[in-house]
């Protein structure tokens, strides 16, 4: 049993999964619909509510940008590109990168989505892992 961490910096996104979530209406069964809450038939739900998240959530994986979340039961992503993991000292690992670049692909996928809040949202983040 040991310790390990490691750091990891983005420069995009920090987002709360739970703005990613839409609610969904799906009818409960196929019998006739009333305005009561359970079918009179079946006494299954009348209507049944849930949630969706787009499929890139879901998977933590983006065909155009590193996805991340703090912790296996995080509520917080982090969507953008990775410029720097540590490991340890000897194991430091930085890229070049262009705020403005990755800025802008950011805007390009994201801008009209609806939950989409460049000045809370954008920045440079640290995502630091720890296991015992």
């Amino acid at each position: 049993m040991g310790y390990t961490c490691s750091a990891h910096l983005y420069v995009g996104l920090r987002i709360a999964s739970i703005i990613l979530e839409k609610k969904t209406k799906n009818r409960g069964c196929s019998h006739k619909e009333t305005n009561n809450k359970f079918c009179s038939t079946c006494s299954k739900p009348m209507w049944e509510v849930g949630r969706e998240v787009p499929e890139w959530v879901e998977n933590m994986q983006h065909d155009k940008f590193d996805v991340t979340s703090e912790s296996c039961e995080s509520n917080v992503l982090f969507v953008g590109k990775q410029i720097a993991e540590v490991y340890d000292k000897n194991s430091v690992k930085v890229e070049k990168f262009d705020v403005d670049k990755i800025l802008t692909k950011i805007r390009t996928e994201f801008s009209k989505e609806p939950w989409y809040n460049e000045k809370e949202m954008f920045g440079i983040w640290l995502v630091r892992y720890e296991s015992y």
